[in-house]
């Protein structure tokens, strides 16, 4: 493992999975209209994500409705800077404009390097299986185009990643086999809190402002990228101008990722969830009430007065009118007829209501380690 264990690292977690957590948020939840200094209608928040783990952040509307992320010389292929007609990553970067703003389907995945790259291996996966696709066109279905066909199997691969990999090894793999009981080839959710209307699908409001912004206890504070550059940098630096891993601008050769030190079983190896970090792999921080440091000062891009990623979630929570923790925990055990353990003022660390996205941070630290 890189560096010395601390006891705030979660060995069982490698740093990867904090962005492809992210990358999964971007892809099924973006609503543009929201503004903190109002009181939203949570019943009025429009999605402007779908959230059927369908790669929208990546196709956008397809060749046709959104032409500028596809190469005009082979529009079944996605657009990559200096390598726009094949699925090589060396010497790559997301398609730009002439200001350095990338031309993708969700900005928000241009905000540091390492969600950044990661966008740009999906596009390269894209382009890699459209070129497999045309080697076996026996994997089309049907009428299907190349591109559509590039396009499913790409989202299936995802969507097993979600599934198989991403889940377990953020809710633990006993909570995944207490919800999802596998028959045959397909899957059955046994939910009792989430109505699933298959023609409409949505994202609670509690989920999108609170639950699902867990990620941002598993940051690091800095982190080591690859080989040639020996000194890790943190994600956003207090210093408007210093060195760091923020986004929005050309990639420097120097921040290219090594993708071994993030992800296990980059060598062939099947690596399960639990399985301890080990040689360059970093882990990721303990899903606890603790946010590193470079959380505390966000690029502008972010937010314009670089406001703390907590106070801004807090504000988020507030806005859209979410309940306490408590109130929360509560109705929880009243809709599943169950008893749910409302942590106590002594678990809490302090009396009286808190808010959501907190109080949930709070349990997992107590009641999970």
């Amino acid at each position: 493992m890189v560096g010395t264990a601390t006891p705030a690292d979660n060995p069982a977690l490698p740093a990867g999975y904090t962005y492809l957590a992210q990358f999964v948020d971007h892809d099924i939840t973006f609503d543009p209209t929201s503004r903190l200094d109002r009181v939203d209608d949570a019943e009025a928040v429009r999605n402007f994500r779908t959230p059927r783990f369908d790669l929208d952040s990546i196709y956008g509307g397809g060749p046709k409705a959104s032409p500028y992320l596809y190469n005009n010389n082979d529009q079944a292929l996605l657009l990559i800077d200096r390598a726009p007609a094949g699925p090589r990553l060396a010497g790559s970067d997301l398609p730009r404009n002439s200001q350095e703003r990338a031309l993708i389907g969700d900005p928000r995945n241009d905000v540091h390097v390492i969600i950044s790259q990661l966008h740009l291996a999906f596009l390269a996966f894209h382009n890699a299986v459209v070129i497999h696709v045309r080697s076996n066109p026996a994997l089309r279905w049907g009428n299907e185009s190349e591109f559509q066909t590039a396009c499913r199997l790409v989202r299936w691969h995802y969507q097993w990643i979600v599934l198989h990999d991403l889940l377990p090894r953020i809710v633990g793999p006993q909570t995944v086999e207490a919800v999802l009981t596998r028959k045959g080839k397909r899957y059955d959710a046994k939910l009792k809190l989430y109505n699933l209307r298959f023609k409409d699908p949505y994202i609670p409001i509690e989920f999108s402002a609170a639950a699902y912004r867990f990620g941002h206890s598993l940051v690091r504070d800095s982190y080591l990228l690859n080989s040639s550059n020996p000194s890790p940098l943190p994600l956003f630096s207090a210093d408007a101008g210093g060195a760091d891993l923020r986004g929005f601008r050309q990639l420097p050769e120097q921040l290219r990722i090594e993708w071994e030190r993030f992800f296990p079983g980059l060598d062939g190896a099947p690596v399960p969830p639990g399985t301890p970090a080990s040689g360059n792999l970093q882990p990721s921080m303990r899903l606890d009430t603790r946010l590193a440091p470079s959380l505390t000062h966000p690029p502008i891009d972010v937010d314009e007065q670089r406001r703390s990623i907590a106070l801004l979630n807090l504000f988020r929570g507030q806005a859209l009118g979410l309940p306490s923790g408590q109130d929360f925990a509560t109705a929880v055990g009243r809709r599943i007829g169950a008893s749910v353990h409302v942590l106590t003022p002594d678990e809490l660390g302090q009396p009286g209501p808190l808010p959501l996205w907190f109080y949930l941070l709070r349990e997992a630290e107590v009641l999970g380690g």
